[in-house]
């Protein structure tokens, strides 16, 4: 019973020696679920099974003790036991490291690894010899020295002299002799002795031998393994394939992945400081085509995935992808029986390396993966619908997209992760689909089906709540999830709102969602307008176009800062009083300052106004802080001159006629203006707790509206004045 597998089992250490010392035999063990099964043979051929469990504190419980008349009826348990035991070639095999590096390659081609290696051992061997002679003289020396402490030149005076007789000492008992002392009992004696050295030698000599013929093992075991590295490193990968062919099956898959595992991480070196990283294992076309090639079974779709880091070494190193294509593209055309890689292996593969444009000449059609229910199939189909899609905007490739996707809810064969991902490419199709499909796909779903519209309301949930971590610099990303929010929580509350109502929580959640979006736009977004707006190029070209599409600009080179969405789109996601009723009162406020703030920040001044009234009863400084806001903004809306102060006063535009850059204020304009004014004013201190004055500072944003010769010459009172006027 090997020592290691007792170490493992040290709560029923003891009951496995009783057993032995009981029954005797050879005794074998095998760990299943908790539980131990000791095998063990007798000499006379009979079998005992025992199952032993071993309970929460350690204490051993026999569950279970069959016994057989011979070996037969146990022997798939005891070939069960040695299986599960790691063979020492398998624990090689799993500890062993492969080199393809450049370097190494040309150091095993030309020789001289080998002769390395060679230099190496003899230094060994040279040590272990000098080692072993300066034992010797050791053992010698103290030798010597025992002899002459053992053997004096001349004995002692005492010791010749003899010794007086004592008078007190007792007489020596004299004993009869017993048969112990005859020549019969010692002959007998020394016989059972002889024996029981022989014996001894025997046991030792079979000890000396199986330890003899255990190192012997493991040295044709490291040279099988260094064979195999010298094998992998020189891409001789039909010798590697034969020699996984002559393992155990357990031995050769576990040699495969770890094989496939070492190459995928290159060695540790040490880098040089200040230099580019160190060599890479080197894997070409070829090689990968040859690793593939010399797997000792068929590879499964998990299998193949572990080959996704070489292809994308491959494609590192230089090798085109029209190359790859071209090469995968032969090895499918081949018969079935001298394929290296299959029409599905190459399928995972081109899709791990996210080559997916040029997935499409190796899928089935949509006929026949509906018909074999091959959901991955059919997800890949659609992605590459949805590429169509984004490339041309034809609707019918995004409804094609669809079709194929629908299908996959329904296969009870398909993977759940097939299935979630089916259902999130949906969600993102809904606003851009008709609202034949997309909404009425989502009604449907939440008055047939209430598990899917809660997986449905799930999903979306979770992608919005991840998406400023996930998606931080992809804005037009979160605000189409945001808009898959709005569409899939309108759907719940019009078809399904006895459903809403138990879920009253989970839309507070989502809610929640667009109050994060809010800030990010509010503090990062600097629109000042909706759609285009005029601008000037370097060469004083006047044109319209979208604001901050230079993201250097925009962001202040920032890298680090989310991307936010346009406040305008946003504005168009917030979610309605409807859903606002299913929201805590609590959480009132933050959207009314929010939707405040971002109509400000758009310059639009009356669509705030109404959000400041509703959030002046309960934070009445928050209210003020928007008020004065307001003022800038309405005064920024109502001077027809403001866009000139953006103007450089350093630029200059041959034929331009400065005194043309202006527009004059009229009386009945600052009239207009003045009757505007008097009625927000009017409304503003309605909403006061009690009479607030408007501070000289926020005054001072009017005057220009009454003409800038004024501002220079009317005191505190001239607006009030002027509008009696």
């Amino acid at each position: 019973m090997p020592l290691d597998l007792i170490r493992q089992l040290p709560a029923i250490k003891w009951l496995l020696v009783a057993v032995v010392a009981l029954i005797g035999g050879s005794i074998s063990v095998a760990r299943a679920q908790g539980n131990a099964k000791v095998v063990v043979r007798t000499a006379d051929g009979t079998v005992r099974v025992t199952t032993i469990a071993v309970g929460e504190e350690g204490e051993p419980t026999v569950i279970g003790d069959d016994d057989a008349t011979n070996g037969e009826e146990a022997g798939d348990d005891e070939a069960a036991a040695q299986d599960q035991q790691p063979s020492p070639r398998l624990e090689k095999l799993q500890a062993a490291t492969y080199d393809r590096r450049p370097s190494t390659i040309l150091r095993v081609w030309s020789g001289l690894a080998e002769q390395l290696e060679a230099e190496r051992k003899a230094e060994e061997e040279a040590a272990k010899q000098r080692a072993k002679a300066e034992q010797a003289e050791e053992k010698e020396e103290a030798a010597r020295a025992e002899d002459a402490a053992a053997s004096p030149d001349t004995p002692s005076a005492e010791a010749t002299e003899p010794a007086a007789p004592d008078a007190t000492a007792q007489p020596e008992r004299i004993d009869q002799p017993s048969d112990s002392g005859t020549p019969a009992a010692q002959d007998e004696a020394a016989a059972q002795a002889a024996k029981a050295k022989a014996a001894a030698d025997e046991e030792a000599a079979k000890a000396k031998a199986e330890a003899r013929k255990q190192a012997e093992e493991l040295n044709a075991i490291e040279a099988e393994i260094k064979a195999l590295q010298r094998q992998v490193t020189l891409g001789e990968w039909g010798q590697v394939r034969e020699y996984f062919a002559t393992l155990k099956k357990s031995e050769s898959r576990a040699g495969y992945q770890q094989m496939v595992t070492s190459l995928a991480a290159t060695p540790e070196q040490p880098a040089a400081p200040g230099l580019a990283p160190g060599e890479v294992n080197r894997i070409s076309l070829d090689d990968l085509i040859g690793i593939a090639n010399a797997s000792p079974v068929e590879l499964d779709q998990e299998a193949t995935q572990r080959l996704i880091p070489l292809l994308q070494m491959t494609i590192q190193q230089g090798t085109a992808r029209d190359d790859i294509v071209a090469r995968f593209r032969h090895e499918v055309a081949k018969p079935a029986e001298e394929q290296s890689l299959s029409q599905h292996q190459v399928i995972w593969l081109l899709a791990g390396v996210s080559l997916l444009e040029d997935l499409d000449e190796f899928l089935p059609t949509f006929e026949e993966a509906l018909a074999e229910e091959d959901a991955e199939v059919l997800l890949l189909l659609a992605k590459s619908k949805g590429r169509e899609y984004a490339q041309e905007g034809k609707p019918v490739l995004l409804e094609e997209a669809w079709e194929r996707l629908l299908p996959i809810r329904g296969f009870d064969s398909a993977k759940l992760k097939f299935k979630a991902e089916a259902l999130q490419m949906m969600l993102a199709m809904v606003p851009k689909l008709r609202d034949e499909l997309g909404a009425a796909w989502l009604a449907t779903s939440f008055e047939t089906d209430p598990a899917l519209g809660m997986e449905i309301i799930a999903t979306t949930g979770s992608r919005n709540a991840n998406a400023l971590l996930s998606q931080m610099h992809q804005p037009a990303e979160r605000l189409n999830d945001l808009k898959v929010q709005q569409a899939v929580v309108n759907a719940l509350l019009s078809k399904a709102p006895e459903q809403a109502e138990q879920w009253r929580s989970t839309l507070q959640l989502l809610a929640a969602g667009w109050l994060r979006e809010a800030e990010v736009s509010q503090m990062y977004d600097r629109s000042i307008g909706r759609g285009p707006m005029m601008q000037r190029d370097s060469w004083g070209n006047m044109f319209f176009m979208e604001q901050n599409l230079d993201e250097d600009y925009y962001y202040g080179g920032n890298d680090d800062a989310p991307r936010p969405i346009r406040s305008a789109e946003l504005l168009k996601v917030v979610p309605d009083e409807k859903w606002l009723g299913f929201v805590s009162e609590e959480l009132h406020p933050a959207f009314h300052r929010f939707q405040a703030k971002l109509y400000l920040k758009i310059s639009e001044e009356e669509a705030a106004f109404p959000f400041i009234e509703q959030l002046a009863p309960s934070y009445p400084d928050d209210a003020v802080e928007l008020v004065n806001e307001f003022i800038q903004t309405w005064t920024r809306n109502h001077d027809p001159n403001s866009n000139s102060r953006y103007t450089n006063s350093y630029m200059y535009m041959f034929g331009f006629d400065s005194r043309a850059n202006g527009i004059p204020l009229t009386r009945s304009k600052q009239e207009r203006n003045i009757e505007e004014l008097a009625g927000w004013v009017k409304r503003i201190r309605a909403q006061a707790r009690r009479p607030r004055r408007v501070r000289h500072r926020e005054r001072l944003y009017v005057l220009p509206l009454l003409g800038r010769g004024l501002q220079a010459r009317c005191d505190p009172g001239c607006v009030r004045r002027r509008r009696s006027a």
